[in-house]
């Protein structure tokens, strides 16, 4: 009872901390994904005049429930995968997505959830830049300040990086160069000094615990909550 007590007091404390960088670390089970959305639906309905919007990166199957969760806090969402059930649990990729997601000022979409897979799918930056420059294609634009950036369960990015089998070389030096850039930009944003109400959030979830490094088994890295 009283570690529950402390850990609720902790998450509490994170919570009405309205820092712009936040980087959360703790086990499986702790709150960590709930004390993110709520945050997010938080700054949404305090900072509705802002046009910054909303980007969350997870590794969660449950797309759909997440966009659900969300759209009753009066957020319009648009997920990067649909979850198709059929013998095994399937992500497709929701074509309409992309298209959205480089258009944000036309779309009326405020929340872009981006699921992990995306960091090694090819799909995801365009044939003609597939190389290590970084500056058209989607998952560039997750340090783009056009957006409040959430990422939950980070851990699991890490894996699909490190330990996806099916990623070329070229693929795997994007997607860690992708990484490298991700914790240069909270960085930064922890540096931040003049904070207004367009200036973005960052926030990010991990626990290293969680964390596999499969190399020979394939085995999802997605995590089904």
């Amino acid at each position: 009872k009283q570690w529950y007590q402390r850990r609720v007091a902790i998450t509490a404390g994170i919570f009405k901390d309205d820092k712009i960088a936040q980087f959360i670390i703790g086990p499986a089970g702790s709150g960590k994904t709930l004390l993110l959305l709520g945050k997010v639906i938080e700054i949404y309905k305090r900072k509705q005049s802002s046009k910054v919007k909303f980007l969350i990166v997870t590794g969660t199957f449950e797309l759909t429930e997440l966009s659900q969760t969300l759209g009753k806090a009066g957020l319009k969402t648009c997920a990067s995968h649909f979850l198709v059930r059929n013998q095994a649990l399937e992500l497709q990729i929701n074509k309409d997505f992309i298209k959205a997601f480089h258009d944000t000022e036309s779309c009326d979409y405020d929340t872009f959830i981006l699921h992990h897979h995306s960091l090694t799918d090819p799909s995801f930056w365009p044939m003609i830049k597939r190389t290590n420059d970084l500056s058209k294609d989607v998952l560039s634009h997750l340090m783009d300040s056009r957006f409040n950036l959430f990422i939950d369960d980070f851990h699991n990015a890490l894996d699909c990086v490190l330990s996806d089998l099916k990623s070329t070389k070229i693929l795997k030096g994007y997607s860690r160069s992708l990484v490298r850039l991700l914790i240069n930009a909270m960085k930064k944003r922890f540096e931040t000094q003049k904070v207004s109400i367009n200036t973005p959030y960052f926030w990010l979830v991990y626990d290293h615990g969680q964390m596999t490094l499969r190399k020979k088994k394939k085995v999802p890295t997605a995590t089904l909550r």
